[in-house]
């Protein structure tokens, strides 16, 4: 008896004895993949109002809250001088049929600029100077970027993150009440400690979680946007890969790098060099390249996490929709937590 062979095994088999190389099986999705009806679940229970115990006194009901921990994005905010400028011309009032409406052109590279998030395809690796960039999942520069954007690991491929999300305060359990001073990379221990210092190690970082990180650097948003993206305080390599290893999909610190950042002149930021990913020194920049080419974790930079810092919302129910932008390396976002605030 003659069984039919499915057709993809009958292609892949044709192509291996033609000598063409086999599609590497990489879900593009990466850390997203997590998303569903678990991460689902443990969001709605941060939706509805808690009974707390506050002693003395009985116990009592907290509400939930709302908070945008995203920029508003305006041609004014601190811009990234790697990207193209975000600019915003208003198109005029126009009138048709007794109506008035109002337009806008928007230019400049907006999935890198204000509070954006990273598509896996964003950043590559070369293992030597003059070698190819490699991608998440062993992909390579043919198979990642082509003459219209990304071919593979594009902004379209991300899930939209309906999840938990766990922020850890370094302001408060580092800085003493202080913004980190640029550079500072916080490492796996400080990320452990202030777990357990939030009463958090119990629940630890749960599969499909959002892990934000309060360093007090995006107070300088307002404060200081000349300087904002001159440097800054970011996560340590070793702590992005605990985080990782923990099944995070998504990494987000209110700083313009991720990574920690100080600023060398003639150069520019360039991270401190023990928190490299390469002990060789050819790849400086070590969160973005465990989070992006090994790990599949999506980042944003640039979140606002003052406020929910202040009400200690340590857990809370995240929102995250980037825009679906065919082979974008990059999304503007509006991310916004629903969480209780401390009693």
């Amino acid at each position: 008896m003659i069984r039919s062979i499915p057709s993809g095994l009958l292609l892949a088999a044709l192509s291996l004895a033609a000598g063409a190389p086999a599609q590497a099986q990489v879900d593009d999705r990466g850390a997203t993949a997590s998303q569903g009806p678990a991460t689902w679940a443990r969001a709605a229970s941060h939706m509805v109002a808690r009974r707390v115990h506050v002693r003395p006194g009985p116990p009592r009901w907290v509400q939930p809250r709302k908070f945008e921990v995203g920029h508003v994005m305006s041609p004014t905010m601190p811009q990234s001088p790697f990207s193209a400028p975000f600019t915003l011309v208003p198109s005029g009032t126009q009138y048709l049929a007794g109506h008035a409406f109002n337009g806008d052109y928007i230019c400049g590279d907006i999935g890198q600029q204000g509070t954006q998030l990273d598509a896996i395809g964003h950043f590559g690796w070369r293992s030597a100077p003059d070698a190819q960039p490699q991608y998440y999942g062993g992909l390579g520069q043919d198979e990642v970027v082509g003459p219209d954007g990304l071919l593979r690991l594009g902004m379209e491929t991300a899930e939209p993150l309906l999840t938990t999300m766990v922020l850890l305060d370094a302001e408060r359990h580092i800085g003493n009440g202080q913004p980190l001073p640029a550079g500072y990379a916080i490492s796996r221990a400080q990320v452990q400690a202030m777990l357990h210092a939030q009463g958090l190690a119990g629940r630890g970082i749960l599969e499909g979680d959002v892990v934000f990180i309060h360093t007090g650097w995006g107070r300088r948003w307002q404060s200081a946007p000349a300087d904002y993206y001159r440097e800054g305080p970011g996560l340590a390599h070793d702590a992005a890969v605990w985080l990782a290893d923990q099944g995070i999909a998504l990494l987000g610190l209110d700083n313009p790098f991720t990574d920690a950042a100080q600023w060398v002149p003639g150069t520019g930021p360039v991270p401190p060099p023990e928190t490299w990913a390469d002990p060789e020194g050819w790849i400086p920049f070590g969160v973005h390249h465990h989070n992006l080419t090994q790990a599949g974790v999506l980042q944003i930079q640039n979140l606002y996490l003052s406020e929910i810092a202040e009400a200690r919302v340590w857990e809370g129910a995240a929102f995250i929709l980037p825009i679906r932008i065919q082979g974008g390396g990059g999304s503007p976002v509006r991310p916004v937590v629903i969480g209780h605030p401390a009693p």
